[in-house]
């Protein structure tokens, strides 16, 4: 089934976004469970289970979650691929791609924050997935502590090293060219990133496997800290690769026709 392919995908989809729904959302969110649970999901990921905050993670059940982003992922990404998830959250997305490239295919998923790590763990092994290789780190562009800021709110998905809101947190600092090199020289098909305005430092510390790959990109843009538009894409453009818009807000799918390999 394809990505919000049912009628009732599409009328809860459009329903959450009306002004209509937000009075039903709170409504719906007084007898919701305060505590993560684990419950069965919606298409695209019919099958799969996961641990989610029912009160602000319904997206991710209803399956209504980046259904843009979703549909280009199920388009580009091929089994047998080795992919990369940075700013894997609690596992959406890793599941997704675990689900895509299939058994004989890799994914790394990248989350930092520690709350949200040990939820994306979990969620993987609820789903008995073996290709899957999580790291509790933060990718930028050199190896080394490095401070994250945390919201309040639990399993968010605003960690930021550039936002200094929250509480300061130090975590282990890596880039992807370095830890590619301790894996070895296999090849790498596909990087998605959603690091909340870090990505112009991630790219910096991917340029050699960029080059050596070229893997697909599917980036979500960030202002930068100061307000200032980000610098990657037009540093990816430079490193050779065309970008498409996926939607009319942030993503963006680069070089999905020029893989030079």
């Amino acid at each position: 089934m394809g990505i919000l392919a049912s009628p009732i995908q599409k009328f809860l989809y459009s329903f959450a976004r009306r002004s209509i729904g937000v009075p039903f959302r709170y409504a719906l969110n007084i007898v919701l469970p305060k505590h993560p649970v684990v419950v069965p999901l919606l298409p695209p990921l019919a099958g799969h289970r996961m641990r989610v905050d029912l009160q602000s993670q319904k997206a991710f059940v209803m399956g209504t979650y980046e259904p843009t982003v979703c549909r280009a992922l199920h388009k580009v990404v091929q089994p047998g691929w080795t992919v990369v998830d940075l700013g894997a959250h609690i596992g959406y997305m890793t599941l997704l791609l675990a689900k895509l490239v299939g058994p004989h295919g890799r994914v790394f998923a990248f989350e930092p924050m520690p709350d949200n790590f040990s939820v994306l763990c979990e969620n993987v092994r609820l789903n008995r997935y073996r290709n899957v290789v999580a790291e509790p780190k933060a990718v930028t562009d050199a190896c080394g502590s490095v401070t994250l800021y945390v919201p309040e709110e639990r399993y968010s998905s605003q960690g930021s090293l550039l936002t200094k809101r929250g509480k300061p947190c130090l975590v282990e600092g890596i880039s992807l060219d370095s830890y590619w090199d301790k894996l070895g020289d296999f090849a790498l098909h596909l990087i998605k990133i959603d690091i909340e305005g870090a990505e112009d430092a991630a790219i910096e510390g991917m340029v050699k496997l960029l080059r050596r790959w070229r893997p697909v990109m599917v980036v979500e843009v960030h202002a930068c800290n100061d307000g200032a538009p980000s610098h990657c894409l037009e540093r990816l453009k430079a490193l050779g690769y065309r970008l498409r818009a996926l939607d009319s807000a942030t993503w963006c799918e680069v070089n999905t026709t020029a893989r030079g390999h």
